[in-house]
């Protein structure tokens, strides 16, 4: 805000959420709309990660992704016009710093593959070690970290290139594996958009319905029972929408103990609307 930055002087912010080392803001404008296209090359070309903003702007805020860390990156931006021609195009070079801890000592060992890769990379998170998710190449190069270490549960994928992950340390006692009581949707860059406050607790799973509501393992707590709810939260106000306690339409001689069930996983299939739990017990 304090200087106007034009496509020629862009501004360039890393890390600018503090959350996701590997990745930069972008901030320019231009007098016509465009889209963006965001190239940063890969120390082999089959490693570029190349991607197109979907919408027009002249107040562009540009997220650039898949940086490797300790290493000058080779970055290219461009202007694309509606025709889909590139306009104009600016490269610079980045030097991104390295990554601290266990996650800067993680060696990916490489096999060869036939398998395609998603965005040509692949996400990974190994559990409450110390070691945050991240995201490797085809050469098995780190491209993507975030800075905070979920709950064992994990790492979980939705819509818009956004995450749900539950805090580690805000939780409730159950039986068990104590229950987070806050669950956070964040973006690629590490950008808090929502932190969702469950009362009874959030645990193992999430599925994002049609509607963008959640859907995810609860308790009961009623009785002393806990992993055998699920849960629907409304994804804008994190009000309960729906509440299952999978006991009532159990035989009640099978709830013999506080985790009689220990709802493991949750899937929703689109085509039929329905939600597909995993009772491990």
């Amino acid at each position: 805000e304090k200087e106007e930055h034009s496509f020629k002087n862009i501004l360039v912010i890393k890390n600018p959420y503090q959350y996701s080392p590997l990745c930069a803001l972008a901030i320019f404008k231009t007098k016509r709309p465009y889209r963006v296209q965001v190239t940063v090359y890969g120390k082999t070309s089959d490693c570029d990660i190349c991607y197109t903003l979907s919408e027009k702007a002249t107040n562009h805020k540009v997220p650039i992704m898949g940086l490797y860390a300790d290493y000058e990156n080779r970055v290219s931006i461009a202007l694309v016009k509606d025709n889909g021609k590139i306009a104009e195009r600016k490269t610079f070079k980045m030097k991104m710093a390295p990554l601290k801890g266990k996650s800067g000592t993680i060696k990916v060992t490489k096999e060869i593959s036939k398998e395609e890769y998603l965005y040509g990379l692949t996400l990974v998170y190994g559990g409450d070690d110390g070691i945050y998710p991240y995201a490797f190449d085809r050469n098995g190069e780190i491209r993507f970290a975030f800075a905070m270490s979920p709950k064992t549960y994990g790492f979980q994928p939705i819509s818009k290139g956004r995450f749900l992950f539950l805090n580690k340390s805000v939780t409730r006692l159950t039986f068990t594996n104590p229950a987070s009581t806050q669950l956070f949707e964040v973006d690629q860059m590490g950008r808090f958009h929502k932190i969702y406050n469950i009362e009874k607790g959030a645990h193992h799973d999430f599925a994002e319905l049609q509607n963008g509501n959640f859907v995810m393992g609860s308790n009961s707590i009623e009785g002393k029972t806990y992993e055998d709810t699920v849960i629907e939260v409304d994804r804008k106000t994190g009000d309960i929408l729906n509440e299952i306690k999978i006991k009532d339409y159990i035989d009640s001689r099978y709830v013999d103990t506080a985790d009689w069930a220990h709802l493991n996983s949750i899937e929703y299939h689109p085509e039929e609307k329905t939600v597909v739990v995993n009772l491990r017990n």
